[in-house]
């Protein structure tokens, strides 16, 4: 044996009879020279994806490729972070083209084989066949979306077009799913996939014609593109397209393309950590600076009331959702909505009588109103009291009980969370509360949601909020805030327990907003306990689609909010809300 052979032998057996290293270390044979020797290494390090596939046969032409690249190489082989890998098979590599094989193999073009093996990695997650079920894309390495394609069972799924033969090979830094085709990676950007379908000429010219071209092929960062087909601009009044193209037009022209086209990843199908379209309390906003509003009906999707024919489509730095009408940027007053709507003329009128017309009809503030609408105003129940709303002697209660149906800022309320408390302009409180499909504000049902306008949103209501001012609140101690979260944990639990973790997910969700919305105030002032903090875990709660462990990570936030609370010396508070220590029993 070489002396250096003999020291690394000897350097071995030092560690391993040192019993302070073993826990950390597997013995593994290194042949140098011809000679075997002892090392040691990490049980980590043993089984990465990179080890693992490298004694894998039907993986060995990746492994080759992997070996000649840099960052694909140290991302798999590395024991820091984790990554979920689509390994073609030996197979999958020989159904290429010769002409693809050998770009892929040629030393010149490094780059290109790095993109593609990267592409078939997903970083920083560890996606099994449960989440793939679940799902409708997977970020790559690249930036780049996989389409994840589950049959009915569940029992085939598909990446890109191509089948996962073998799911869930477990290793240190990752999981590994091997597929029987080489996928390849998206090239085409927003603008050149729409150019190249051929549905979409009209739009395309637009977009041209606009000076936006850029944005559609900014590849540094993702955009969803709302498009328009050739047919769909046919469904505007004639001669619409040709004033676009005209030279004084290009300013409109320009806020018509920004409306189609939003900042960052909106899709109908799935992604972890990634909020889909109509996710409560997550709203969408195009680049005119304007919400879309998305809504499903009987299993269709719908953005700003405009059917989306085809969601979902993939381009290298974005996704297209195909629409059957243009949208149309959102350049009027609040009053003009509510006018061309319909069915509120009677609030109108009401509005211009109490002096707040103007307040709907300026562009300086963003206001949302819940405006009552025709039918509920001209209802029995209604008419005694709208009579004396609008005797002339009652001009300043009638200002004050409108008032209290307009709120500073822009509201959305089609995917609003369960619940939101917010303050009128007349400085009375108002709560927004969502159960189910039902909204309601201050308890009056919301029947018409999100009707846009440039200088804010408006809602029609079948009612008129109740003007009485509110009591003070009484459940504002130290007892109540316990006893919500106990009532909270007891709920979600049962419900736990019956097998609904979607449900219970759903519920601490809801009590959650809830909680934070009602006591978080008070709570902080009187004990000092950042609620927010606590409870931090609503917006993403299906980030893993996994409902019985959020529900139960949920669970364990309340308990901790509740051990926090019971730490503290309870408090008494008077009808004037004087704060006496309580007395020792």
């Amino acid at each position: 044996m070489s002396n250096r052979s003999l020291t690394i032998a000897q350097s071995g057996k030092t560690m391993i009879n040192n019993s302070k290293y073993l826990p950390l270390m597997v013995v593994s044979l290194l042949v140098l020279g011809g000679e075997q020797v002892c090392w040691a290494e990490t049980p980590e390090e043993a089984s990465t994806i990179g080890r693992k596939l490298g004694s894998i046969e039907k993986a060995s032409t990746f492994v080759k490729l992997l070996k000649d690249t840099d960052a694909a190489k140290n991302l798999l082989f590395s024991s820091n972070g984790t990554t979920t890998v689509f390994v073609p098979t030996n197979k999958a590599f020989e159904k290429l083209s010769k002409e693809r094989l050998q770009a892929l193999i040629d030393p010149a073009n490094k780059q290109y084989l790095e993109r593609v093996l990267t592409y078939h990695a997903a970083h920083n997650t560890r996606i099994d066949r449960y989440v793939l079920r679940r799902i409708g894309f997977l970020r790559s390495g690249l930036g780049q979306y996989l389409k994840i394609n589950p049959d009915r069972t569940g029992d085939v799924i598909t990446v890109d077009g191509a089948t996962i033969e073998e799911y869930d090979l477990a290793c240190s830094n990752g999981v590994v799913h091997f597929i029987d085709t080489v996928l390849d990676p998206i090239e085409l950007d927003l603008f050149e996939y729409l150019e190249k379908d051929g549905r979409f000429t009209i739009l395309t010219k637009l977009i041209k014609r606009s000076g936006q071209t850029k944005l559609f092929q900014n590849r540094h960062d993702v955009y969803t593109v709302f498009a328009p087909t050739d047919e769909a601009f046919a469904s505007l009044p004639k001669g619409t397209v040709d004033a676009l193209l005209l030279p004084e037009k290009l300013d409109l022209l320009s806020d018509v393309i920004k409306t189609h086209i939003a900042l960052g990843t909106w899709t109908v199908a799935k992604i972890p950590d990634v909020p889909p379209l109509g996710t409560p309390g997550i709203d969408v906003a195009n680049q005119y600076g304007q919400e879309l509003v998305y809504r499903t009906a009987n299993g269709r999707g719908t953005i700003d009331n405009i059917a989306i024919s085809t969601a979902d489509l993939v381009t290298r730095n974005g996704f297209i959702h195909v629409i059957d009408r243009p949208l149309l940027p959102k350049r009027d007053s609040i009053i003009t909505a509510l006018e061309r709507n319909g069915g509120f003329g009677e609030f109108l009128n009401l509005a211009r009588d109490a002096g707040i017309y103007n307040v709907l009809g300026q562009f300086q503030l963003q206001v949302t109103v819940f405006a009552p609408t025709d039918a509920a105003l001209k209802s029995d129940a209604l008419k005694e009291r709208l009579k004396m709303l609008k005797d002339p002697a009652n001009r300043e209660r009638l200002r004050a009980v409108l008032l209290r149906h307009v709120v500073s800022g822009r509201i959305l309320t089609t995917n609003s969370i369960d619940f939101r408390r917010f303050t009128s302009q007349i400085d009375a409180r108002v709560d927004l509360v969502r159960e189910g499909a039902k909204r309601t504000i201050q308890g009056v049902q919301i029947v018409e949601t999100d009707i846009l306008a440039r200088n804010g949103v408006a809602h029609g209501i079948n009612g008129i909020i109740d003007e009485a001012m509110e009591a003070p609140d009484t459940d504002q101690t130290w007892q109540s805030f316990v006893g919500y979260v106990k009532d909270t944990i007891r709920s979600g639990n049962e419900l736990y327990t019956a097998g609904k973790y979607s449900q219970a997910s759903d519920y601490y969700a809801r009590r959650g907003y809830e909680l934070k919305a009602r006591f978080a105030g008070n709570i902080s002032r009187f004990y000092g306990i950042n609620v927010q903090i606590i409870l931090n875990n609503d917006v993403y709660r299906n980030r893993d689609y996994d409902f019985a462990s959020t529900a139960w990570s949920q669970r364990n936030k309340f308990l901790e909010l509740q051990r926090t609370l019971e730490t503290k010396t309870p408090l008494q508070i008077d009808e004037i809300e004087l704060r006496i220590p309580a007395k020792k029993q």
